[in-house]
C-alpha cells in the first residue's frame, strides 16, 4: 500500500505537466487569434487613406477642369503615398465624365476606382460611383449596361489595364 503512494507523486507530476501543456496552447492559440485581428483595422485604416486621396485627386482635377473645358489630357497627382490617376471626357453636351484611379503598395486592395459626372457650368457632381475597393479585373461599373452602353467602359476598359501599378 505504502509504495502505490510513492508511485502517485510521478503520475501526479505527469498529469501537471500535460495540463501545463494544455493550457500553454490554449493562451498562444488566443494570442495568435488577437494578433491577427489587430492587423485588419490598420488595413482598414490604410484602405480608407487610399480611397480619401483618390477622392482629392478627382476634386483637384475638376476644380482644373472648370478653368480649361477644353483639356481633356489625363493627370496624375501623388498625394502622400498613393498614386492617383484621373481620366476626363466629355459626357453629352452639358457635363464632364471623370474616372479616378487611386493605387498604393501599400494598402491590403491596392487599388480604389472612383467615377463622376459634373455639369460643366456649376462644377456640381450629378453622378457619383459606390465606394469601391477591389482587386478585380474589370468590375461591373466599368462595361455599365451592355445592351445599351449607358456608362462609357468599352473605351476604359484599356485604360484601367494600363493603370495597373
Amino acid at each position: 500500500m505504502l509504495k502505490s503512494f510513492g508511485n502517485s507523486r510521478g503520475s501526479a507530476f505527469f498529469i501537471v505537466l500535460v495540463y501545463t501543456q494544455i493550457l500553454c496552447l490554449i493562451v498562444l492559440h488566443h494570442l495568435s487569434v488577437f494578433s491577427t485581428l489587430r492587423q485588419i483595422p490598420r488595413n482598414d485604416e490604410e484602405r480608407m487613406k487610399m480611397h480619401y486621396a483618390t477622392e482629392a485627386g478627382l476634386y483637384l482635377r475638376i476644380e482644373e477642369a472648370l478653368q480649361n473645358l477644353q483639356d481633356f489630357s489625363q493627370r496624375e497627382y501623388q498625394i502622400g503615398d498613393v498614386t492617383v490617376k484621373v481620366l476626363m471626357e466629355p459626357w453629352g453636351t452639358k457635363e464632364l465624365w471623370l474616372l479616378a484611379v487611386g493605387s498604393a503598395p501599400f494598402a491590403y486592395a491596392h487599388r480604389t476606382r472612383l467615377w463622376c459626372t459634373v455639369d460643366k457650368k456649376t462644377g456640381i457632381m450629378t453622378k457619383w460611383s459606390e465606394y469601391k475597393i477591389d482587386d478585380s479585373d474589370y468590375p461591373d461599373w466599368v462595361y455599365g449596361n451592355r445592351e445599351n452602353d449607358s456608362w462609357p467602359g468599352y473605351r476604359q476598359a484599356a485604360w484601367l489595364e494600363a493603370s495597373r501599378c
